[in-house]
């Protein structure tokens, strides 16, 4: 869903378990769902060219997560969660 001017990811996005590769990249995002925590099987995100002032806690529940790509947004501080990947 990179480059399309998106502004929301809707919560659904928990329900895609087998989820290995997320790719939201160069959009207009603020925010990413805590729902993402349920995609246990993600390996890869890639949020960078948003609007994100940071990742929600739950990502830390995605414990295939090997790759994060975070790049050209307004974060001052990630979640210390992080840690636990």
């Amino acid at each position: 869903i990179s480059f399309n001017e998106i502004t929301v990811v809707p919560e659904g996005l928990g329900e895609l378990t087998l989820l290995r590769e997320f790719n939201c990249a160069s959009n207009r995002l603020r925010s990413l769902p805590a729902a993402i925590g349920r995609c246990t099987r993600l390996k890869v995100l890639k949020c960078n060219g948003n609007r994100l002032d940071t990742l929600p806690s739950d990502v830390s529940k995605c414990k295939a997560l090997h790759t994060i790509i975070a790049s050209e947004n307004v974060m001052q501080l990630l979640p210390s969660s992080l840690g636990e990947l």
